[in-house]
């Protein structure tokens, strides 16, 4: 881990003593004595059940996700209070800390989220910050002489944050805040230990961006697990979530051109240590935005799954039942005599048209699910083999 204060063997012996009485002190075990457990102070989630105050959260993604594009979204909706990505939030200082690009390009993409949600300056006036790494890199660690050490950068952003009263600190990317073996774990946990030091001693949430691994997938499958280098970031953070491309199963499924897929992402994956993992995932899509001095820049917006049964009725079930119980219908998507082939003749669908096919299996899961209809399990008579086929459940079947 990174060398501490204390035990230089430069220091002389009474400064070891007294490093030493601090220790001990420090270390002594403390009873657990604690009977109202109502005094305990509640989690100080920041924004959603990402931003935690006093903790670590880190957003991986790999190129093209629209991972810068997000934050920044959420940075603007903290700053001003306002719900832009459907999440509630209260009015928060925050400071963005990209390492990547200029600040001039900070600048267009902030513009660009600020005209696209039509957000004036005094709605955000002394609760944005915002630095670039081009003008002065951020490192918190550095190897020397084979130890991991804390650079002044440390106590300095620890002082910036308590004297601006900073709320959240965004900070992208990760590998651009130190100079050492990304690969190494007991080197990247200093690193991890140098900014959850920062975000506790600031009393502030950290979030910090990651990259995927280069062999990792864009648009298929993945996890947090797919973050680049060592595993000591994602392990030690209390929330990570694992941004992700739509895909072309997922696009032909919502009706969407499979050419425009990349403008949707999705959290596909996440950890929870100190909240429960969400159900629902959290899809946004991407939406470009003129400037006035001709620049065209992504803002990401909210984005919601198409609604499968926005035009189907109890009378559509009705007569899909009516259509399954005059014939056969298989379960599998790929026989000639698949159920969906019922419910597009009932809904007067085009099943050849790009995501019907998607509609119609959400649907005839929901239908499973709340069993009106059943799979039985029987001999084909074509192919005298078992196959699974559906059949309708009428109300009179269901009270028996």
């Amino acid at each position: 881990g990174a060398r501490e204060k204390g035990w230089d063997k430069e220091e002389n012996e009474e400064e070891k003593l007294v490093v030493l009485e601090e220790k001990k002190s420090a270390m002594a075990p403390k009873p657990f004595d604690l009977t109202d457990f109502s005094s305990i102070p509640p989690r100080e989630w920041i924004y959603g059940r990402h931003y935690i105050r006093k903790f670590l959260s880190v957003t991986v993604a790999g190129g093209g996700t629209g991972k810068t594009a997000l934050t920044m979204t959420e940075a603007v909706a903290m700053a001003t209070g306002r719900d832009l990505l459907g999440q509630e939030t209260e009015k928060r200082r925050v400071w963005i800390w990209n390492l990547e690009d200029p600040l001039e390009e900070l600048q267009r993409r902030l513009a660009a989220i600020m005209i696209h949600y039509r957000i004036k300056p005094e709605d955000y006036a002394e609760r944005l910050f915002v630095n670039s790494g081009r003008d002065e890199r951020l490192i918190v660690t550095q190897q020397i002489g084979g130890q991991t050490i804390y650079t002044p950068v440390v106590d300095l952003m620890i002082e910036f944050i308590t004297k601006a009263q900073i709320d959240v600190v965004m900070v992208d990317p990760f590998v651009s805040t130190h100079d050492v073996n990304e690969n190494d774990n007991q080197q990247v946990d200093a690193v991890v230990k140098a900014w959850s030091m920062i975000a506790d001693k600031a009393n502030c949430a950290i979030g910090l961006g990651h990259h995927t691994g280069k062999a990792q997938p864009n648009s298929r499958g993945g996890s947090f697990d797919d973050a680049r280098g060592a595993s000591a970031l994602t392990d030690a953070a209390r929330h990570v979530r694992r941004l992700m491309r739509m895909n072309p199963d997922e696009a032909r499924t919502a009706g969407i051109d499979e050419n425009q897929a990349w403008r949707y992402t999705r959290e596909a994956d996440s950890k929870d240590n100190l909240a429960p993992p969400s159900l629902d995932d959290s899809w946004r899509q991407m939406r470009s935005i003129d400037l006035p001095n001709g620049d065209n820049v992504g803002v990401v917006e909210a984005w919601s799954w198409p609604d499968a049964f926005s035009d189907v009725d109890v009378r559509d079930l009705s007569r899909v039942k009516n259509i399954v119980s005059r014939g056969e219908y298989r379960e599998d998507v790929r026989a000639n005599n698949w159920v969906g082939h019922a419910v597009a003749e009932a809904l007067e669908l085009d099943i050849n048209e790009k995501g019907t096919r998607g509609q119609i299996k959400s649907i005839m899961r929901t239908w499973l699910a709340n069993k009106q209809f059943k799979v039985i399990e029987r001999i084909d008579a074509k192919s005298r083999k078992k196959r699974n086929f559906v059949e309708a459940i009428f109300e009179t079947e269901e009270t028996l």
